[in-house]
């Protein structure tokens, strides 16, 4: 199966910038309505969501809020400027770093310094991760606490190519951002509003919450398609939403993933415990998790996700979910209707 971006076979329509500054809403990006088990593909607005939801649903969201986790560096041996991303992985007092632009790995090696502009913090690298060399353990010259002041204070959302210019981390949060951690945007909450949750309870369905902090998500298909696992992230899920997502079961309900970090977190604690009630605390996990075909889904029923490269992770989890001839057929309607990809684009749901 070729899907749409993958692997820069196929190019896909991007989303450059976010809806406001095309004068446009939040809500108002297109909606890929995809039926897994009658089959039916269909295309709507987001604002629209809440008449594809049924009285009884439940709908999960992550509340991660991103930091400015890029930071502005100089690389003295190689005399070359470029930026350093901060991952949410940490090791004996190493955290994982990349550098970009990507290039500079090809000449970088054990012990660079790396002058972190701003901050007036020297960094050193260490070793490259174990498994994805695009990632380097690093010493990052200062102790955590300090590392979260200094990106507080001198650092930019992470950005890629696709974006035409650096936009405010504002642009980034959404209804549900209320604990900071992630290093990439968990986008699928980006076209909710006040409007659409509104309407979202009004049909009968509940909101609840959890948190997946999202690592550095840059990897290209090559680097992670032969793998059994993906970068560990960190989650906490309340037992709130654990005796949330039993009851909407029992009474016949649907239990709803907003963004692929929530099916992560809920299928990830599936594997190793049962969905029981909790009502007082939390579980606090971590996951590696690789979703892909043959995997047998056993906390989510459907999902609200963006549009995604062939090329990514996620295809690989949308597949397991939908099925790939499904997705293909999906994702192709949605270039011929004018969808566009990346974290500012537009909306698929699967139910």
């Amino acid at each position: 199966m070729v899907f749409p971006g993958a692997d820069g076979v196929t190019s896909v329509p991007e989303s450059h910038l976010p809806a406001g500054f095309l004068g446009a809403r939040r809500d108002g990006v297109k909606l890929l309505v995809v039926d897994r088990k009658g089959g039916a593909i269909s295309s709507d607005i987001f604002m629209n969501l809440s008449e594809y939801i049924n009285e009884g649903d439940l709908l999960v969201v992550n509340n991660s809020r991103i930091i400015k986790a890029s930071l502005s560096a100089y690389f003295p041996r190689l005399g070359k400027y470029g930026d350093f991303n901060f991952g949410t992985s940490r090791k004996g007092g190493m955290v994982l770093a990349e550098p970009r632009p990507k290039e500079l790995n090809r000449d970088l090696r054990a012990n660079d310094e790396v002058q972190l502009i701003g901050p007036d913090v020297s960094a050193k690298l260490i070793r490259k991760h174990e498994e994805f060399e695009r990632f380097w353990w690093i010493d990052p010259g200062v102790d955590g606490n300090n590392l979260m002041t200094v990106m507080k204070s001198y650092g930019k959302p992470i950005t890629y190519s696709h974006v035409a210019f650096p936009v405010s981390e504002d642009e980034y949060l959404t209804e549900f951002s209320r604990v900071p951690g992630s290093v990439e945007p968990p986008s699928a909450g980006i076209p909710f509003t006040e409007e659409v949750l509104d309407d979202v309870e009004g049909a009968g369905a509940e909101i609840a919450e959890l948190t997946l902090h999202c690592n550095l998500g840059s990897l290209e298909f090559f680097e992670f398609s032969k793998k059994e696992r993906l970068l560990n992230e960190e989650y906490s899920i309340p037992g709130r939403t654990l005796r949330k997502m039993v009851e909407t079961r029992s009474n016949g309900g649907r239990v709803i993933a907003v963004g692929t970090t929530v099916v992560r977190a809920l299928e990830s604690y599936a594997l190793e415990n049962s969905i029981d009630y909790r009502e007082e605390g939390s579980y606090e996990g971590s996951t590696d998790i690789f979703i892909k075909r043959g995997f047998n889904f056993r906390a989510v029923d459907g999902l609200i996700t963006g549009m995604h490269d062939g090329g990514s992770s996620h295809i690989d989890m949308i597949s397991a979910l939908v099925g790939p001839e499904m997705l293909q057929t999906a994702y192709g309607l949605a270039v011929q209707w004018g969808y566009l990809w990346h974290e500012f684009g537009d909306m698929t749901m699967i139910l």
